[in-house]
């Protein structure tokens, strides 16, 4: 879905690409902020569940499952948009 909405409308509104993994960690929590625009030091809350870890190694794992099956959302897109499908409504759609 994201790169559709970025394809179909990245002319008129400004993406922001995040993953949640990356903003859950310092580096990106202070990044997000500036992307979005945000010019002040970001007042984050104290950390609860602290000692909750990622698993790094199930994350690649994961992706690497993506990737070996040959999983390539841009060509999807391509494919989808010059079939002149799209995902907004109809007019009849719209209307009821």
């Amino acid at each position: 879905m994201q790169h559709y909405f970025e394809r179909s409308y990245g002319d008129r509104v400004r993406f922001i690409k995040v993953q949640l993994e990356d903003a859950g960690k310092p580096g990106g929590a202070v990044r997000l902020p500036a992307d979005l625009g945000h010019v002040r030091e970001p007042l984050l809350p104290p950390k609860y569940n602290a000692n909750v870890t990622t698993d790094e190694q199930l994350v690649d794992s994961n992706a690497g499952l993506l990737t070996n099956r040959g999983f390539g959302p841009e060509q999807i897109v391509s494919d989808y948009l010059e079939a002149s499908q799209s995902l907004a409504l109809s007019e009849s759609q719209l209307a009821s």
